[in-house]
């Protein structure tokens, strides 16, 4: 669940929905990543559906922007060459920057998409309903799932043979209820039932690119504490 998400949470129940009903929004690297170390963990079977790591090199910069901008348009063999695609991809930058002229003109930005970023849009194009990684963050996701499948303090959680007789882990288990009698849905990454005290213990992985020490202030920020009082209500 991400952070905006939980803002609007926060804000009104009806307001959240209204924005996933009506609004298309770009996935963040930071979600991607969760995303991916998630489904790593969870769901290795679905990996290849979901994602694919890229073998041209990104660009960055303002030919980020340019091309990000023509591969969200979902430009074609046929319109790519459009001048207006072109023309809208170039004022993006502006927007992005909040400038009123570039030092490149039109003409460069063009020539220069066609080395520095055509490569990477052809392969976004042909990769259209997959999540685009980078070696370097599939390595990290790889190792973020080794480190947690064989932590001292992580790994009873996954290596569920060891298991005590009245302790029972459930992954990704879908739950539904009601908040102002708006139906919401949950998916916690583990619940871990201990059938003897009668309790259930409630476990949601997060990834951060912050320091593991600033957790408390992250837990506030970014709002995590609304999903355990959506769970408890």
């Amino acid at each position: 669940m991400s952070y905006s998400l939980l803002k609007n949470l926060d804000f009104s129940p009806r307001y959240a929905k209204s924005i996933l009903e009506g609004k298309k929004t770009k996935k963040s690297p930071e979600l991607i990543f969760g995303d991916l170390v998630d489904c790593l963990v969870f769901t290795p079977e679905i990996y290849d559906n979901k994602f694919i790591v890229s073998n041209v090199s990104k660009p960055t910069g303002q030919m980020e922007i340019f091309t990000d901008y023509l591969i969200e348009a979902n430009a074609t063999a046929t319109n790519f060459e459009s001048i207006f695609c072109y023309e809208d991809a170039y004022k993006a930058i502006l927007i992005k920057e909040n400038k009123i002229k570039l030092q490149a003109g039109l003409d460069k930005f063009i020539e220069r998409f066609k080395i520095e970023g055509k490569p990477y849009f052809d392969f976004a194009i042909q990769s259209t309903g997959k999540d685009i990684l980078s070696i370097d963050d599939y390595q990290k996701a790889i190792e973020i799932k080794s480190i947690l499948t064989t932590n001292l303090f992580t790994n009873k959680y996954f290596n569920i043979v060891n298991l005590k007789e009245y302790q029972e882990i459930v992954y990704q288990y879908s739950l539904y209820f009601l908040i102002d009698e708006i139906e919401c849905k949950g998916l916690p990454d583990i619940l871990d039932f201990d059938h003897y005290s009668k309790t259930i213990r409630y476990i949601d992985l997060k990834t951060t690119y912050k320091s593991i020490y600033d957790f408390s202030k992250t837990f506030i920020f970014y709002k995590y504490y609304l999903i355990c009082f959506n769970l408890i209500i």
